[in-house]
């Protein structure tokens, strides 16, 4: 991944971060483990773009397990001076992290706390934003229990980020939160899936796996609210 591509995946994914003074942000990061899904993807780019933008922002990066750290590495971020690498032991959306998460905060001095994951754990006096990615629980799982853990997390966050328009208009109307503290930043995407081979590579492909004309190519996982039946 380029530097001017993980610049520009920042500015797409990270506009919550611009703020003219020095701040100590905290990022949770532990969703990027071994076999991370969309969240820890999320949460890579985020930090690969992050990695390249200059300003005065320290970043403390809370993670679970050597996996992250060795995965950032080897992407060639230069997570160095500016970030501060933090391991935590609880587990996402755990009981514990309510107590060790606060206490981090604090330990580490930090102004604020990105929960990426949406788990809308509590950080005692620190600040939060939260990512919402999306809310199919409240349609295609226990619609009460979805509802009740995501107002829970809006509530205690100072702002909430939407990944698209639509997610942005579902957290209005089914959560009754108020426009003004929903900012819409959609996911960009990796500059890696913007590289081409040359005709004779694409054409070599086509051969080999004997695709012949247009096509369309889903990549996800087998869930209800995915509405495979669809495609």
């Amino acid at each position: 991944m380029s530097g001017s591509g993980r610049l520009s995946l920042f500015l797409s994914t990270a506009l919550i971060y611009d703020h003219p003074d020095t701040m100590r942000i905290a990022i949770d990061a532990r969703a990027l483990q071994e076999g991370f899904g969309g969240r820890g993807r999320h949460v890579l780019n985020l930090l690969l773009g992050l990695s390249q933008r200059e300003s005065d922002l320290e970043f403390i990066v809370f993670y679970k397990g050597i996996v992250a750290r060795r995965l950032l590495e080897r992407s060639g971020g230069p997570f160095r001076g500016r970030f501060q690498w933090v391991k935590v032991n609880s587990e996402l959306g755990s009981a514990s992290e309510n107590i060790e998460i606060p206490w981090l905060l604090r330990m580490h001095k930090a102004d604020l706390f990105h929960d990426v994951a949406s788990t809308g754990v509590w950080t005692g006096r620190v600040p939060s934003v939260v990512t919402m990615h999306e809310l199919s629980g409240i349609s295609f799982g226990d619609a009460k229990k979805t509802r009740q853990h995501a107002r829970r997390v809006v509530k205690n966050s100072s702002l909430v980020i939407a990944v698209s328009g639509a997610l942005a208009d579902e957290i209005e109307q089914e959560l009754n939160l108020s426009r003004p503290k929903i900012r819409i930043i959609h996911n960009a995407i990796d500059p890696t899936y913007n590289e081409r081979d040359g005709e004779k590579e694409d054409r070599a492909m086509r051969e080999r796996i004997h695709l012949k004309g247009h096509y369309f190519l889903c990549v996800t996982t087998d869930k209800p609210h995915k509405n495979i039946q669809l495609v």
